[in-house]
């Protein structure tokens, strides 16, 4: 069942002036002050006072989800996160519905705790993609 709406995830060109864009315009700073170099991407994220965050990523591999929407679409809103409390559940009815949902585990995003995703498509949910993610699978202080 779904837990709560997480965060939006917004892709941008470059990534520092965004973070000065958004502290300009909506007053948002870096969670936690920081941002994180991955393999594929850096990226930010911007809590709001509501509990829910901003996602903001600039992507750096040529071939990546976030490359792809950025060189087909340009700078803009690319992802909804959900948190799923039945994770496993969920999928399967998910599927059992004709909805295709590809699933992977990421090691490298919480350190200790192999983030275990869902996504369903743009084609399929209006434009944006759905990552539904296992909170179980999240370190305790994200749950």
């Amino acid at each position: 069942m779904l837990k709560k709406v997480d965060h939006v995830t917004i892709i941008v060109k470059n990534l520092d002036k965004a973070i000065k864009d958004y502290e300009n315009i909506l007053h948002l700073t870096p969670e936690d002050g920081r941002i994180r170099d991955l393999p594929a991407y850096r990226l930010v994220m911007l809590p709001v006072p509501s509990g829910a965050r901003i996602e903001v990523v600039e992507p750096k591999k040529m071939k990546s989800l976030g490359s792809d929407f950025l060189k087909k679409h340009g700078e803009g809103v690319c992802s909804l996160s959900i948190f799923m409390d039945d994770f496993d559940n969920e999928i399967k009815k998910l599927r059992e519905k004709g909805i295709t949902v590809t699933d992977e585990t990421v090691a490298t995003v919480h350190e200790g705790y192999p983030l275990r995703l869902g996504w369903v498509s743009p084609e399929q949910a209006h434009g944006v993609w759905l990552e539904l993610v296992d909170a179980k699978s999240l370190p305790p202080h994200l749950r």
